[in-house]
């Protein structure tokens, strides 16, 4: 009576062949203690050694199954059961280093065999799944091996974190594959790779950010904002995942959820500057003009090199005609990034429109010197020669500027009207 009442408070129910029990405790160590201290209480009643070895048998560890058993035995020698029970131990104990003994002569197919058939023999053990789950990571057969971790996990629940880490271990493998595919453009084969990596652990969350980021790439932009809120269902305070919803938001047209989470990845890491740059964007477009450079200014605030939020502050000055603003931004800009030619070509146009031209000039022809025939830089150097007077350096800029789709028309209009323009400004 007192055996089956011990299972009844334990929360332990049989399970096969009665070689092992399933625990229905969320904690095994909180089973082993409890049966631990009835043995203190009563170490001559050799059930509760046989209920303790058959709990350890079913998370595992035969070694400390082996021992209780061993102790029921002892305490009770004529017990066929227990001796059978032991037995049952050593062939479990012999068949798995059988088949170990057999992959390690490289004969893999008939190790997995073996193992097969330990899974026949002893179904309760979590052991044999967990060691062929290894056999085929070695193998790369990363399908077959998550299959078996969760197999290992089925049966013993409560070496979740031992198993779960071998199967991010594959995940991990995957990502990493990649990167690397990533790195050199191959963009599909990388989402590829991630999307499998995520199948066998769903919540790999740095694997989901990636997914997100490939299909922003791809323009994808529905399936990126499916991937960002599963990164930030798995990891809540992922601000690089909050900021990149954001702008996933502004590109499908949802400027009010595109700016929640542009402030919500500010809240959560106030350091980030890239939101305070992609929220002023917004607010830019949305003609917030004094919102946009107010977090423009905390992102140079918090990054004093941060050449993208001088850029757009000199665009925001410019189109406001305060030109001593815009180009001291300009310049800044150009101080950590000193090879950009669109810099240099925005530099040039504002100089035109203060009326700068020598600088102009200056700044036009380092624009092309980044950039040989870019056709904004070559309008702003015919424009800045025509103010000059030098009507061949002019009239040569604008032919080579109207080359560009961009600039065609405005570069004809002033080839059209070059010595009416020259007259006007050249008397």
């Amino acid at each position: 009576m007192r055996y089956f009442l011990i299972l009844i408070c334990l929360g332990i129910s049989f399970s096969y062949s009665g070689m092992s029990y399933q625990l229905d405790s969320d904690n095994e160590l909180d089973v082993i203690n409890k049966i631990s201290k009835l043995i203190t209480s009563d170490p001559k009643n050799h059930q509760d050694y046989y209920t303790l070895a058959k709990v350890y048998y079913s998370i595992g560890d035969l070694d400390n199954s082996n021992i209780f058993i061993l102790k029921a035995i002892e305490a009770k020698p004529e017990n066929k059961e227990y001796r059978k029970y032991q037995e049952n131990l050593e062939k479990l104990k012999n068949s798995i280093k059988s088949a170990q003994k057999t992959y390690e002569i490289a004969d893999l197919d008939e190790a997995i065999k073996e193992y097969k058939k330990i899974f026949i023999d002893f179904p309760g053990s979590p052991i044999p799944y967990y060691d062929l789950g290894l056999i085929y990571l070695r193998s790369n057969n990363y399908n077959e091996a998550v299959y078996n971790f969760n197999k290992a996990i089925e049966i013993n629940p409560y070496d979740k974190e031992k198993y779960s880490k071998s199967i991010l271990s594959i995940a991990k493998r995957l990502a990493k594959s990649g990167d690397e595919q990533y790195k050199i453009g191959e963009y599909q084969e990388a989402l590829n790779l991630y999307l499998e990596s995520v199948q066998y652990y769903p919540a790999f969350s740095a694997a989901l950010y990636r997914i997100t980021t490939v299909y922003q790439r791809l323009s994808q932009y529905e399936n990126a904002e499916e991937f960002a809120e599963k990164t930030l269902f798995h990891d809540t305070a992922n601000y690089k995942a909050m900021k990149t919803l954001g702008d996933i938001y502004s590109k499908l047209g949802k400027m009010d959820k595109s700016i929640e989470f542009y402030h919500k990845s500010i809240n959560v890491n106030p350091q980030y500057y890239k939101a305070y740059y992609s929220l002023s964007i917004l607010l830019k477009d949305s003609g917030d003009i004094d919102g946009a450079i107010s977090n423009l200014m905390q992102a140079i605030i918090i990054n004093d090199k941060y050449d993208k939020a001088y850029t757009l502050l000199g665009v925001i000055y410019s189109e406001k005609s305060d030109f001593d603003k815009s180009i001291y931004n300009f310049n800044k800009a150009l101080t950590t990034d000193n090879k950009n030619f669109q810099l240099y070509f925005r530099l040039a146009e504002v100089y035109n429109k203060s009326n700068q031209y020598e600088k102009a000039k200056n700044s036009a022809k380092e624009s092309l010197k980044k950039k040989r025939n870019y056709g904004g830089a070559l309008f702003e150097l015919g424009y800045a020669e025509l103010h000059l007077c030098n009507k061949i350096a002019a009239q040569d800029a604008f032919q080579k500027a109207k080359k560009d789709k961009n600039y065609r028309k405005m570069a004809n209009y002033h080839l059209d009207n070059l010595d009416y323009l020259l007259n006007e400004k050249c008397q």
